[in-house]
Parts: C-alpha cells; sequence; structure tokens
C-alpha cells in the first residue's frame, strides 16, 4: 500500500517537473470557467424574453486592433487555454472578429521595409515573434531582435509545457 502512494506521488512529481500536470489543470480550469460562462447565459436568454443579438453593440476598429493584437500574442506564446478563455470573454463573433497576423501588419503599417535589415526583419510575417513586439520595435521601444525572436522561442515552449 505504501509502495502504490510513493509511485503515485513520484509520478505527480514526474508529471509537475514535465509541465503536463499544470497544463492539464489550465485545460481543467478553462473548460469549468467556459461551462459555467454557458451556463449563465442559458439561464440569462431563459429568464429575458427580449434577449437578442442586436443589443450587442460592435466595438470600434481601435479597440478591435488591439483585442487581435492580445489574441496574437496568446497564439505567439501557445497560450490556447488562455486564448479560448479570453475570445470567451472578449465577445469574438458576437462584437467583432480578430483580425489576420497580415492584416494587422497592414494596419499597423509594418509591412514597409525600408530597405535597412531590421525593417525588413519587421516586416516578415515570422508568427514566433508577436506583432505588438514588432510594433514596438519600429517605434523604438524594444532594440534588439535577436533578443526578442530568443525571449519568445524560449517563453513559447516554456508556456507550451505549463499552461
Amino acid at each position: 500500500m505504501e509502495e502504490d502512494s510513493e509511485f503515485r506521488d513520484l509520478i505527480i512529481k514526474k508529471l509537475e517537473n514535465n509541465g503536463v500536470l499544470l497544463k492539464m489543470k489550465a485545460a481543467l480550469r478553462a473548460q469549468i470557467y467556459l461551462l459555467d460562462k454557458e451556463n449563465a447565459s442559458d439561464d440569462s436568454q431563459a429568464s429575458s424574453i427580449t434577449n437578442n443579438d442586436s443589443s450587442i453593440e460592435p466595438i470600434d476598429n481601435t479597440l478591435n486592433v488591439a483585442l487581435s493584437l492580445v489574441q496574437d500574442l496568446l497564439d505567439c506564446l501557445k497560450l490556447d487555454v488562455t486564448k479560448s478563455i479570453f475570445k470567451a470573454e472578449s465577445g469574438e463573433h458576437a462584437k467583432y472578429t480578430f483580425q489576420t497576423r497580415t492584416d494587422l501588419m497592414e494596419t499597423l503599417q509594418l509591412n514597409d521595409a525600408s530597405g535597412d535589415e531590421s525593417d525588413q526583419m519587421l516586416s516578415t510575417n515570422d508568427s514566433k515573434v508577436p506583432i505588438l513586439v514588432k510594433y514596438l520595435m519600429k517605434n523604438g521601444l524594444v532594440s534588439k531582435l535577436d533578443d526578442v525572436n530568443d525571449t519568445f522561442a524560449v517563453a513559447a515552449s516554456t508556456s507550451n509545457s505549463t499552461e
């Protein structure tokens, strides 16, 4: 009996160290949250006779860009569970649709490569680097692209195993 509990503890420790257990917990929390939100929505629809989508006002383009940048950041970091909650909370499809990476880069004028190497690197649609970071770099708020690439490569691999 004691061997079973030691074996269980060893397995739990290994799963925690590999990030598997944390990812399972995050996925479970997200599913519970989404189910709870769905149940609350069902309850409110049942209690309100006049509930319709016409009461939902679309968001403006600036907020759409901001929300799309957050979506892109979560994609780059591979925070899929967090992204699913973000989509549900932000009202995607009901109020807006996320812009694609290409559209965001065009909106933020990141497609204009002037010829210097750093501008060309900023204008590429490299999905490892969030568009928000590219925008910050273009405006001089983040300096080295190599450091940013390394940071996000490590962050994405870490978050992929710990979410």
